[in-house]
């Protein structure tokens, strides 16, 4: 599904010296599988999942998905390989505010490129929407804006919209860093439900360890190298 070789990202701070986030990783992320990247805050677990995804261009190296080289596309092409195959949860809810939970989970529908037909049976996505929302436990929700949900409630529209499109490989960064712990049990289940359920491949990264049971395979990061757990 993807494939990260000889990754290295280098930053350059103002005053001059270098940071190395990422060191000569090499990682493999297969069909269906739930990795979890385990490290510490700087350790460079969140610039490697911006590295798979195509949101940070590496400094030298390769990022494969399913035999792309995303880099070697132009800002349309990946774009539109983000919306077709690519599903994003990140730490802190990013809806948009003046949209209701409906609508926030309707919006990748809206922004693809479908050359004037919307994929879902002409209704703009919104039966597909509704579906997912239900899936999410918040059929009871549509209308409500993000403010007049709780953070754990938020996140599950996000993850809604994360699957508007039946992504073949599912990004989450910290998912659920903002969240009590009864919320955040509540949505790693969901997380793992949807695994079970869909076979969509997840990368997630985070520094609670107990997360790690959750995944399929998991790896630590520590100064930017990766070494597998268990």
């Amino acid at each position: 599904m993807i494939s990260l070789k000889n990754i290295n990202k280098v930053y350059t701070l103002r005053d001059g010296p270098t940071i190395a986030a990422l060191n000569d990783v090499d990682l493999e992320i297969g069909d269906g599988e739930f990795l979890v990247i385990i490290g510490r805050s700087g350790s460079g677990k969140t610039t490697l999942l911006n590295v798979a995804a195509g949101l940070t261009k590496p400094s030298s190296g390769t990022v494969l998905v399913d035999g792309t080289d995303v880099w070697s596309l132009s800002d349309k092409e990946q774009s539109r390989l983000r919306n077709r195959k690519l599903g994003f949860v990140f730490q802190f809810p990013s809806l948009i505010p003046v949209l209701s939970a409906l609508e926030n989970v309707m919006l990748p529908v809206s922004l693809g490129d479908r050359n004037g037909h919307d994929g879902h049976n002409g209704d703009g996505g919104r039966a597909k929407a509704v579906e997912l929302l239900e899936t999410v436990g918040l059929g009871d929700r549509l209308a409500s804006f993000p403010r007049q949900m709780s953070a754990g409630q938020q996140q599950r529209v996000v993850i809604a919209r994360a699957l508007m499109n039946e992504p073949e490989l599912l990004f989450a960064d910290e998912p659920s860093s903002d969240l009590d712990e009864q919320t955040e049990v509540e949505i790693m289940d969901l997380f793992a439900d949807i695994h079970a359920r869909t076979g969509v491949s997840i990368m997630m990264v985070t520094h609670a360890s107990q997360l790690i049971k959750y995944g399929t395979r998991a790896v630590e990061m520590s100064a930017g190298r990766l070494r597998e757990l268990g």
